[in-house]
């Protein structure tokens, strides 16, 4: 459920004030649905419980939430942003009691995964190590509660996978390299707070630049600081409403560009209605609330129960939701507002464009005015300023395309606009002008010539 040893930080340029929120946008959305499939190549369980990446491949680890699974498992997920591929599950646990399965899964920068198993008591088997490709390097006796993380160590000192086990207030630290623990139950750094007797631990993260470990015990949440390889300060930095019983209680460390903050799932109780947005909460380290905004995702109801894997250097952040089987990814903005409009360039579809937030009719950069009212915006309208006409046509913008004699000439080109056998008067035209004043004088000289006669007579 943990982000890579050491990753670096993303690149961005943050304003001083904007340390108080968190934007994210919605990157992708991965369907975990069938490794709950029974019989498939890929099943770890009834629900997916874990989640660790590197910002190119995921790994999933699973639980038996409720009914009977025949094995709890981890499975790989390739090229996940793209064309999620399931890969063949691995660290199988066979018969696995109701209830229980894998806490947590790491990997560091080798491509090794560490994974916790919780059986409910000590068992052969509950921290265990893989090669890349999933065959088993090395496992532990232990109870896997609250899942595994890798420790950079304290100015280069005590370095390795960390895991705790409820009833114990001590840090374990085992080499990867050999599986040889390094500081045992009796031996490791004390984390418990002055005052502080609850040992139920859930989970854990490190700062990688620092060293410094955030703890999940009871659901609240415990900041220590680190001042050797194997010593600390312990404070509790967020006092949450106490539920000791309740499993799923995650957390993940962001070393972000704008600051190091703290996600972490506020769950005291397996109620199956809670919201995502009162469920999952963020802090910086001084326990200040931080406002986690999302955009293009509507994340589902659920039993609150949800896992966090941060890739610093493509500041994504995975979000697995164990009651739907889903894992959300979701992509930090940075606080850059190039056009100055009021929109961080990360959620503005034209961040050049200060007018518009998106590309419209017309494109980033021009406008989608519509002079002429007509629904068309002038962008793609061949006759912006007339309200009857898109394309200039036969006759022009401003001039209608009518037929009134209907012969298929718009009157614009028609010299006989009400007359459906001709366009043009034609030479019949010219010809009945030349005739008529002929006609005219032999029906006068007709006429006349009787009067003649009479006066001869």
């Amino acid at each position: 459920m943990k982000h890579l040893l050491l990753a670096s930080l993303a690149v961005a340029t943050v304003s001083a004030t904007a340390s108080a929120q968190l934007q994210f946008r919605h990157t992708t959305t991965v369907d975990l649905a069938s490794t709950a499939t029974v019989g498939a190549a890929h099943h770890i369980g009834t629900n997916p419980s874990s989640i660790a990446w590197d910002g190119a491949n995921m790994m999933v680890a699973g639980w038996t939430l409720s009914g009977v699974s025949p094995r709890v498992a981890i499975v790989r997920v390739s090229t996940p942003l793209t064309a999620p591929s399931f890969g063949v599950a691995f660290g199988a646990v066979n018969a696995p009691p109701a209830n229980r399965g894998y806490s947590g899964v790491a990997t560091d920068a080798n491509g090794r995964i560490g994974a916790a198993y919780d059986a409910g008591g000590a068992v052969f088997g509950g921290i265990s190590f893989f090669s890349p490709s999933g065959v088993p390097l090395w496992t532990l006796p232990a109870r896997g509660s609250s899942g595994v993380d890798l420790d950079p160590g304290f100015g280069g000192v005590d370095a390795g996978l960390s895991y705790l086990e409820i009833g114990s207030p001590r840090r374990r630290l085992v080499n990867p390299s050999n599986g040889l623990v390094t500081y045992t139950g009796t031996t490791g750094m004390s984390l418990s707070p002055v005052g502080f007797l609850s040992t139920s631990w859930r989970d854990h993260a490190y700062d990688p630049a620092t060293g410094d470990l955030y703890t999940r015990s009871s659901n609240d949440v415990f900041r220590h600081v680190r001042t050797g390889g194997n010593a600390v300060t312990n404070s509790v930095l967020v006092n949450a409403t106490d539920a000791t019983a309740i499993v799923g209680q995650n957390i993940e460390f962001l070393d972000t560009a704008q600051g190091g903050f703290v996600i972490y799932n506020d769950r005291t109780s397996t109620a199956a209605d809670q919201l995502f947005t009162n469920a999952v909460k963020v802090v910086r380290t001084d326990g200040q609330a931080t406002t986690f905004n999302l955009a293009g995702v509507d994340i589902a109801s659920g039993t609150g129960w949800y896992d966090f894997a941060w890739d610093a250097t493509t500041a994504r952040l995975a979000i697995l939701d164990c009651t739907n089987r889903l894992v959300h990814v979701l992509e930090l903005c940075a606080q850059n507002d190039a056009d100055a409009d009021g929109t961080i360039d990360c959620l503005d579809g034209c961040p050049a464009d200060p007018l518009k937030l998106a590309p419209g009719a017309c494109g980033c950069g021009v406008a989608d005015s519509d002079s002429d009212g007509d629904g068309t915006p002038d962008c793609n309208d061949g006759c912006p300023s007339d309200p009857a006409k898109t394309a200039p046509g036969f006759c022009g913008c401003g001039v209608p395309e009518a037929d009134t004699d209907l012969d298929g000439t718009s009157d614009c080109a028609d010299a006989c606009p009400n007359d459906p056998l001709k366009v043009a008067p034609g030479a019949l035209a010219v010809a009945h002008r030349m005739w008529m004043p002929m006609r005219m004088a032999r029906r006068t000289a007709t006429t006349s010539a009787p009067a003649v006669l009479s006066m001869l007579r």
